[in-house]
């Protein structure tokens, strides 16, 4: 590999921008999105980053950040779009991996991770999992809740929590709606639409 490529590859930017649900701070690699956090300390979430990714050189640029995080907030940004660069135990890859395939706009409980993680008996695993998660938002751990159907914690705070499946909910019937007035349609099992 050359000098060029380790540089790059070595690179972390960063950055500060809105969201539907308050600030958030954003870092990515030349692999993807490593963290999104909301609001919290920014130099304790790149603490937390520097500690992941060990001799990471960090830049920021805002613009970028910027521009970043309207994709991820956007509706109709498709499942895989964004690129991820996630660090953490295989058990706790697999249940971010499950995480992504939690539809836009609905829940799950903590059990039902733990098992599409592949171990039905390590529910307090999976919720220490979706707890750890780097990447709020992209990997939706808010979308866990409780299997009676309660709000958990949520690292960002309950109220963040709430808000967030409240305004997918709201999106998802506007989408719904959208295609019913186009004609357009979902294929099952996947984020393309046809006539």
């Amino acid at each position: 590999m050359t000098r060029a490529g380790r540089a790059k590859d070595n690179l972390i930017t960063w950055g500060r921008a809105a969201s539907p649900f308050g600030r958030v701070v954003l870092a990515l690699t030349g692999k993807g999105v490593c963290l999104l956090s909301f609001g919290g300390n920014t130099s304790e979430e790149l603490a937390w980053v520097k500690k992941k990714f060990p001799g990471c050189v960090f830049v920021c640029n805002t613009k970028m950040v910027k521009v970043l995080a309207e994709k991820v907030f956007n509706p109709g940004t498709k499942r895989g779009e964004i690129e991820l660069d996630l660090r953490g135990t295989d058990f706790q890859r697999k249940v971010w991996k499950a995480l992504q395939r939690i539809p836009f706009g609905e829940t799950v409980s903590y059990e039902q991770v733990a098992i599409a993680a592949g171990n039905r008996k390590a529910v307090r695993a999976a919720a220490g999992a979706v707890a750890n998660n780097p990447v709020a938002y992209l990997v939706p751990c808010h979308r866990v809740i409780k299997k009676n159907g309660d709000i958990h914690n949520y690292a960002a705070g309950k109220k963040r929590k709430k808000a967030m499946l409240l305004w997918e909910s709201r999106e998802k019937k506007k989408i719904r709606r959208f295609w019913k007035i186009t004609g357009l349609k979902t294929i099952k099992g996947q984020d393309t639409i046809t006539k």
